[in-house]
């Protein structure tokens, strides 16, 4: 998976939460540097729309940093 994507970013809501952590763990596994943003343990109550936001500003960011 290595050089597909170096670098990823995913976020959720609380719904979701268990699910992001178990992909972030195994696209680590496929030594794939992951940043989770978002709702940590699924107690968080946090609106999607907020973590699109928050994803987007992340990935936004880096592509100013390789520029």
């Amino acid at each position: 998976m290595r050089g597909i994507f170096d670098k990823i970013y995913i976020g959720s809501d609380h719904a979701a939460a268990d699910a992001k952590m178990i992909l972030a763990d195994y696209l680590r596994e496929k030594g794939v540097e992951v940043t989770v943003l978002g709702s940590k343990n699924g107690q968080d109550l946090i609106q999607f729309s907020d973590v699109a936001e928050e994803v987007a500003l992340a990935v936004a960011g880096d592509e100013k940093e390789e520029t």
